[in-house]
């Protein structure tokens, strides 16, 4: 009864059929897409983990064998590199054990999204600990250089000072080589009758020993001329000066002076034709004081005295007697000491900070040297003389 009930229904509901609900189909292939998506990236997933996780430990297990024994512990590197100091704390800590870092360790999870996650940030930690391990910057190292040092390495590396042209420039000592120009030669001229009684005919050859008693006697009753031309003096001289404060200093030298003297004396055509020549070497003494300066240019005034010693002295005269020149005599000329004053006012520009051009006026008046030489000297004391010159300062 029970199987015919059975099967009565069967029968029924065999051929029974319902609609499937819209979208059915859609949604069931929507799901299975998206299962089978899930399913894949759980597996790739998976394998990037695991493959992670091997890799992660062979680079580890080989860092750590080929550079434990070479990289410097992790206290080692927190050290100053500096001497440590000797007594017991020092070797305490000389033999404090270096700190190993941990390997690291994966922890498996049920879930392959756990797994994968604890992987890759055990991964990244260990990676960052590395990486500080080996990077860890040291401390530098600071030497400290003596006072002497440091003045010696800043000179070295600091620019080149452009030249300055101070006010203390001329409180240095200094070196000067001048010329001197003067002003002033002299022409001095007597005019004279001779009278001599003559000693029989006027004969040349009757004077061979006295030349100049023959001129008299051919210019016996005639007016002569006597005439002493001095030339300009010509200087040349080496100066030191050394300063005594900011503004005065105090200077020498050595000068060497020529004099040249030019004598007539007779009518037009019996007569004395002669030169004179003298060679002085004189020191100086001299006060000099800086009146002004004004970037390169300074004025200054300068004042002292002046020893000369003739050191040779020569005179040459020829007598031409009625036209003819009859002999010549070459005599040696006194060598007195000559003293002087001088007075005068420089200008100076200075080129360099240490090299400058020069030029001082001056005024100087020449003593009796009490002989019988006619110079320039005796004849016009009072001189003008022009300096001209360069001058050195030498660096402090």
């Amino acid at each position: 009864m029970s199987e015919q009930w059975l099967k009565d229904i069967a029968d029924r509901m065999s051929e029974f059929e319902v609609d499937e609900p819209q979208g059915l189909w859609q949604a069931v292939e929507w799901r299975r897409s998206k299962v089978r998506a899930v399913m894949w990236w759980r597996r790739v997933a998976v394998a990037a983990a695991v493959a992670a996780a091997v890799g992660v430990g062979i680079y580890f297990t080989v860092r750590e064998s080929a550079t434990l024994p070479q990289q410097p512990s992790v206290a080692e590197v927190a050290k100053p590199q500096t001497k440590p100091e000797a007594g017991p704390q020092a070797e305490a800590q000389a033999q404090e054990p270096a700190v190993a870092m941990p390997m690291p360790v994966l922890q498996a999870s049920t879930a392959p999204e756990a797994a994968i996650t604890q992987a890759v940030s055990d991964a990244i930690a260990q990676e960052q600990i590395g990486e500080a391990d080996s990077v860890a910057p040291e401390e530098p190292v600071r030497h400290t250089l003596p006072p002497v040092e440091v003045a010696q390495s800043s000179s070295q590396t600091a620019p080149a000072a452009t030249p300055r042209y101070d006010s203390d420039a001329d409180s240095r000592c200094q070196l000067a080589l001048f010329t001197t120009g003067g002003t002033g030669a002299s022409l001095s001229r007597s005019i004279s009758t001779m009278s001599v009684a003559a000693a029989g005919p006027l004969d040349g050859g009757r004077w061979d020993g006295d030349p100049y008693t023959g001129i008299l006697v051919y210019n016996n009753g005639t007016e002569t001329v006597r005439d002493i031309d001095h030339h300009l003096p010509v200087r040349f001289g080496l100066a030191f000066a050394m300063p005594l404060t900011e503004r005065l200093s105090i200077g020498s030298g050595l000068t060497y002076t020529h004099l040249t003297s030019d004598t007539f004396e007779g009518s037009t055509h019996s007569y004395v034709d002669g030169r004179q020549t003298l060679h002085y070497v004189g020191m100086p003494v001299n006060l000099n004081y800086n009146v002004l300066t004004i970037g390169r240019l300074g004025v200054y005034a300068s004042g002292g005295a002046m020893v000369e010693k003739a050191v040779h002295g020569r005179i040459r005269q020829s007598y031409i007697l009625n036209g003819t020149e009859y002999s010549t005599t070459t005599a040696h000329a006194p060598l007195p000491w000559q003293f002087s004053l001088n007075l005068g006012v420089g200008l100076q520009y200075r080129i360099s900070p240490t090299l400058g051009i020069y030029t001082e006026p001056g005024l100087s008046y020449y003593l009796h040297d009490n002989s019988s030489l006619r110079t320039i000297y005796s004849d016009k004391p009072l001189n003008f003389s022009l300096n001209l010159g360069l001058r050195l300062t030498l660096q402090r």
